[in-house]
């Protein structure tokens, strides 16, 4: 009998590539499908469900490994540039949202997300750029109640300091990072 010319991975190899039938450099969400199409496949072999999640967990290692190491994936890079291209626009004078975990399992960020919509000026460029009494007027003209221990600390943390939150929320929900539950529109800000 010859040797098989099948491209399957033996059921014995322990190589996490070979075992969910996938390349090295597969995206995470090549990864995801190869699992989910192997656990399929398996139907009640416990013991070959068992392997293929020991691998699916094996990669999702080196993938952690990776970026302590600071290499960088294509997705993330993508979702990089993506985060770069969001409007300045901001929170304090916009609103706020609260999220939920994705519908099911865990994201691809190990259960992680955003926890704010991340600034788009320093807190000196703010604070050079922005006059903190004009923006307190304006806040309180929308009717946003504004208590701050001196105006630079609201230029500081400014709306024009942070990125847009409702494309923030957009794109975390999009990625499947996380999704939203509610809007918040601000009626007080106490800062300092």
């Amino acid at each position: 009998m010859e040797p098989s010319t099948n491209s399957q991975p033996n059921s014995n190899s322990q190589d996490p590539y070979l075992i969910l039938g996938i390349n090295e450099g597969a995206s995470f969400d090549a990864i995801q499908e190869a699992r989910d199409k192997k656990l399929i496949e398996a139907g009640d072999a416990q013991i070959e469900k068992a392997k293929i999640e020991a691998a699916y967990d094996a990669l999702l290692m080196v993938s952690l490994k990776s970026r302590q190491l600071g290499n960088a994936s294509n997705d993330a890079i993508n979702a990089s540039k993506k985060e770069n291209e969001v409007k300045k626009v901001g929170d304090m004078g916009t609103g706020s949202w609260i999220m939920s975990g994705p519908v099911s399992g865990q994201n691809q960020a190990f259960g992680s997300s955003c926890h704010g919509a991340g600034r788009s000026l320093s807190r000196t460029k703010a604070k050079k750029m922005i006059d903190g009494k004009a923006l307190k007027k304006k806040l309180e003209s929308s009717g946003i109640r504004i208590h701050a221990s001196t105006p630079n600390v609201l230029s500081e943390e400014a709306p024009d300091a942070y990125k847009d939150v409702d494309e923030v929320i957009e794109l975390t929900a999009k990625a499947g990072l996380a999704r939203p539950v509610a809007r918040i529109k601000p009626n007080i800000v106490v800062k300092g």
